[in-house]
């Protein structure tokens, strides 16, 4: 254990000493608020007498109630990026960000992971942002940016990011942090993705630099290896939770081909060992970073993922060939939705959020006539590391690090 639980600030030095990611509906989609765009749509672009006002950087929150979007909140009031976020049992939503600067000799750099945490009816900002963690490395080495975070049924905030090169986790519960490594073989982790069993066991799929996932599990405060896939990368890891206690883990994840990431994989968690493969829906197509997973109500696999032929759905269908069937929510080539997109499903109804090839933010939402597109309004550039999440109440949240214009 990396010193127990305890007040931040001890947990970093016991970090640095060890070591040196009812159900109330949406009344209307919240499409309604964007402007209507899609691939053949009109140009929307200001005329040229039209001001050009400044766009701010920021971690950014839209949140949507009764189908309204709120004014976009600028998270984070420290220099930080790469945000992972989720929206906790208690209604609170909480972020992680993180920072990398040079530290006071030039041959090392100092990362820090801080965490901000919004209550119900609160702002951002009334709250100091927690600093989890803070560590050095080697200038000649690298670190990962990429974090995951995901809630337990306390509303506790769980955390999966690299410490300095190796896998870790930490947990706060009232401010206070706790944390152990994870199982690793050597390699820098890249990627992560968690989440909780029906029976409150804790999962997380990490991605290495060499190409391998690792699926481990928390027992007895000890991360164990349950299994591995080679020639991996990004995985996206989730359980049905409306269908028994002992529903199995799913993993979708990108094959790599040359070390290039090119096919889909899906598997399902069978007593251990993972079960399935590559998913040939179209052979001709290939698949870019990163898939993104969700289980409907009945139980069914969704996946959003970019490819060569533009940004894909795909999702269960045991009536055809494959079990799979696959349909374009935005035409293009893989960089639509790449790197930065994400999916949920709320009161079974599939939203989307993703990035176009020239930075934009979109919002997709998909109803009775297949995918319907939106400009988010105010974005600038730079929608990266997007993610969706449902709070308690069913009301849908998005977070992403880029540039919005005021409002």
């Amino acid at each position: 254990m990396l010193g127990g639980r305890r007040h931040a600030q001890l947990i970093l030095m016991a970090l640095l000493a060890a070591l040196a990611g009812a159900a109330c509906q949406l009344r209307d989609s919240p499409h309604d608020v964007f402007t209507d765009i899609s691939p053949e749509g009109d140009d929307v672009s200001p005329t040229d007498d039209s001001p050009v006002p400044q766009a701010v950087f920021g971690v950014w929150h839209l949140q949507w109630h009764d189908g309204a979007m709120a004014t976009p909140e600028d998270v984070s009031p420290v220099p930080a990026t790469a945000p992972s976020a989720v929206a906790l049992a208690d209604g609170s939503l909480a972020v992680v960000t993180t920072s990398q600067e040079t530290a006071e000799t030039a041959d090392q750099i100092t990362q820090t992971f801080y965490l901000m945490r919004k209550l119900p009816g609160g702002l951002w900002r009334d709250r100091d942002p927690l600093t989890l963690v803070s560590f050095t490395f080697p200038a000649t080495s690298e670190n990962a940016y990429a974090s995951a975070l995901i809630g337990d049924a306390d509303a506790n905030p769980h955390v999966f990011f690299s410490y300095a090169g190796t896998p870790a986790h930490l947990v706060v519960v009232d401010n206070e942090v706790s944390g152990e490594h994870m199982a690793s073989h050597g390699a820098l982790p890249w990627n992560f993705s968690a989440a909780f069993s029906p029976a409150g066991v804790l999962h997380a799929a990490v991605q290495f630099a060499d190409g391998v996932v690792l699926h481990e599990i928390l027992q007895g405060g000890a991360w164990e290896i349950v299994d591995s896939l080679p020639e991996s990368s990004c995985p996206a890891l989730a359980f049905d939770m409306r269908h028994g206690a002992d529903a199995p883990a799913r993993l979708a994840v990108l094959q790599l081909v040359e070390g290039v990431a090119a096919n889909l994989a899906y598997y399902t968690d069978a007593d251990g060992a993972w079960q399935g493969g590559r998913l040939h829906v179209d052979d001709d197509v290939r698949y870019n970073e990163s898939p993104h997973l969700a289980v409907d109500g009945a139980g069914l696999s969704h996946i959003l993922a970019p490819s060569s032929s533009g940004l894909q759905h795909l999702w269960e269908d045991d009536s055809v060939a494959g079990g799979w069937r696959t349909e374009t929510v935005w035409p293009g080539d893989a960089q639509v939705g790449y790197p930065s997109a994400d999916l949920a499903i709320v009161a079974d109804t599939l939203y989307a959020v993703f990035r176009s090839p020239i930075g934009e933010g979109y919002f997709a939402t998909r109803g009775d006539s297949g995918w319907t597109t939106g400009l988010i309004d105010g974005v600038s550039r730079g929608f990266l590391y997007a993610h969706l999440t449902v709070d308690p109440t069913q009301n849908l949240h998005a977070f992403f690090e880029g540039s919005m214009f005021p409002p």
